[in-house]
């Protein structure tokens, strides 16, 4: 009360005095007007002259993106081996080449995730049209910026950091998913296999805390075709977000994976006469395709399904869920170097990683939390034999 006395403020509560409506019409309502008057002449003549240019504004608008995409996108050699990191920088120089809305960048890793766009250089006050945004350190900053830039629409952009990384992002992630934002969030070195960094760079709980959050989709290929799935639902999605998972190590192609199935969340990359079924996901996928070939050799035929998205394969149908896994949870044994949080859903054998992580070379790593050929071979006939 005695602010308002001291700027001479006497008006009823939520009186507004008409002399603000004055001002606001003729100085900010005439401007606006003014100015969007004058954007839908600009419109208007480029619907008329530039109608090409102009049906890749309304794409824009619309979140239509995928038109125009080479098919497939990109056709990887049978004996292709490299982390789903450089996979995905490949598939983003495609995307670039088609789709002119397409910007992004990182939290400074830019070189780590692989996130540049190669043809373009960085944007700054002086470069306004290029394609790359140096966010600097500051992750929370970085995924709020991309969910502003993608509620004015009209682009398609993406942002990268480490998977660690993702707990600074949180609440920006969860108001992408909380608001529809179809934001893309690409996260690298997604496993204790990135070895020397230590405990505080390995992730265990991110990828749990990440499934936890409603209408978020999160997607961990298990190689490069599931990699291109995986960026091609994320692009094609107009009301969740979502996040893509990669590796730092090399990782094979596999026969059997599918871009295409990625959109069901899981699927069967072999199959078993055996009533025991294997689902993994990202980097464990083609280490549990060895595991499986092992064992047959002993005689024990496994089942081998990947799961790239456990949002997409939850909302599956019922029976669709019981195809794929034979309907036999009892029998389900899941694979994945982070925490198990949440894979009692899926399998009643969860392997994983539930403690911090340790500093040592990724594959010395990996070994210790029993994440090798033998090791892995070993526990899962234990798990079959003990049955």
């Amino acid at each position: 009360q005695l602010a308002k006395a001291s700027y001479g403020w006497n008006y009823p509560p939520f009186t507004i005095p008409q002399e603000v409506y004055d001002y606001f019409s003729t100085q900010f309502a005439k401007r606006g007007k003014k100015a969007f008057a004058k954007y839908s002449r600009v419109l208007k003549s480029v619907k008329k002259n530039q109608p090409s240019l102009y049906q890749q504004f309304i794409n824009g608008e619309q979140f239509n993106f995928l038109k125009g995409l080479p098919q497939p996108v990109i056709q990887f050699p049978t004996d292709y081996k490299d982390a789903t990191r450089n996979s995905s920088q490949q598939l983003l120089q495609v995307f670039a080449q088609a789709i002119p809305q397409l910007l992004g960048g990182s939290a400074d890793v830019a070189k780590s995730v692989m996130t540049t766009i190669k043809s373009s250089g960085d944007i700054s006050p002086n470069t306004p049209m290029e394609r790359n945004i140096n966010f600097g350190i500051r992750e929370f900053a970085m995924a709020s910026i991309q969910n502003g830039m993608m509620l004015h629409k009209g682009l398609r952009v993406y942002t990268g950091t480490f998977l660690a990384f993702a707990d600074y992002m949180k609440p920006a992630i969860r108001l992408a998913a909380l608001s529809h934002i179809p934001s893309i969030f690409v996260f690298s070195h997604e496993s204790v296999a990135l070895g020397e960094d230590g405990p505080t760079h390995q992730p265990i709980d991110q990828l749990a805390m990440l499934r936890a959050i409603p209408n978020l989709t999160v997607y961990r290929p298990g190689d490069a075709k599931e990699t291109m799935g995986a960026w091609l639902e994320a692009l094609a999605s107009k009301d969740r977000p979502s996040v893509i998972v990669l590796t730092r190590q090399n990782l094979p192609l596999l026969a059997t994976t599918s871009a295409d199935l990625v959109k069901q969340g899981g699927y069967v990359v072999e199959e078993g006469s055996s009533d025991w079924t294997i689902v993994a996901t990202g980097s464990e996928l083609s280490l549990v395709v060895q595991v499986a070939t092992s064992l047959r050799k002993e005689g024990i035929d496994l089942r081998v399904v990947s799961m790239p998205s456990l949002e997409n394969f939850l909302k599956l149908s019922p029976s669709k869920q019981k195809q794929i896994l034979k309907n036999r949870r009892s029998k389900t044994v899941t694979v994945e170097a982070l925490s198990t949080f949440g894979w009692s859903r899926i399998g009643e054998f969860n392997l994983g990683i539930d403690t911090f992580g340790q500093s040592a070379p990724g594959p010395a790593v990996m070994s210790y939390y029993g994440f090798d050929l033998e090791k892995l071979t070993i526990k899962i006939k234990s798990l079959i034999n003990n049955d």
